[in-house]
């Protein structure tokens, strides 16, 4: 799947909590979207889900239109959608990828390890992975080297479209059909998975493309 030597642009919306305060009017706007951008968990809200939606009006205005759909795995999508996306969240950061080949994207907070992090990645990753983030000299080391693991391990099971749910677990040959660059935001590091070696290009949104947007798909 992977080419080597051949460069795809790959370009990433990012919406920042720190940055991101909605008024009233403007959360009222963007949940009446809720349905067309593939629904939210009930009684769910907070930035975690209105990042989301946002992002997800952004790749619905890119688009032409139309609705959010779900693929038999829970890859979201938008029929004949004109590009690949991928999206992410962490409590700091909610992330989209945009590619013209298959993608995966994955963001994740530097934070201390602890042994349910590491039992994670045994569980997630090819076992190379998980020794080679045992074999850090330091402590930041280990917190990058996870990072830099997990965020690959997703990254590359949301590209393929089926993720932990039907993989389970990424195998090493798996792993390695993809191509990763990561990048770091406000302390979290970002990797995307492609079927090409990505270069990535980082935008930050917020309430001002989200206004353009709800005013475009009026």
């Amino acid at each position: 799947m992977a080419e080597s030597g051949e460069t795809i642009d790959v370009k990433v919306l990012i919406v920042s909590r720190r940055r991101f305060a909605l008024e009233a009017e403007e959360k009222r706007a963007l949940y009446c979207w809720a349905d067309r951008l593939g629904g939210t968990t009930a009684g769910n809200s907070g930035f975690e889900t209105e990042a989301s939606l946002m992002l997800k009006l952004l790749i619905l205005q890119q688009c032409g239109g139309g609705e959010v759909h779900r693929s038999r795995w829970g890859k979201p999508f938008v029929v004949d959608q004109p590009f690949r996306w991928s999206l992410s969240h962490d409590r700091a950061l909610a992330c989209v990828a945009m590619s013209p080949a298959p993608v995966g994207i994955d963001v994740e907070q530097i934070v201390p390890l602890s042994e349910a992090h590491l039992a994670a990645l045994d569980h997630a990753a090819p076992e190379a992975l998980g020794r080679w983030v045992r074999q850090s000299a330091t402590r930041r080391q280990s917190m990058l080297r996870f990072a830099l693991a997990w965020t690959a391990t997703e990254a590359a099971l949301k590209a393929s479209g089926e993720g932990f749910a039907v993989k389970g677990a990424l195998s090493e040959e798996d792993f390695r059909s993809w191509r990763y660059e990561s990048k770091m935001a406000e302390g979290c590091l970002i990797t995307c998975a492609c079927s090409q070696l990505p270069r990535l290009s980082l935008q930050f949104v917020g309430r001002e493309h989200l206004a353009r947007a709800l005013e475009a798909m009026a």
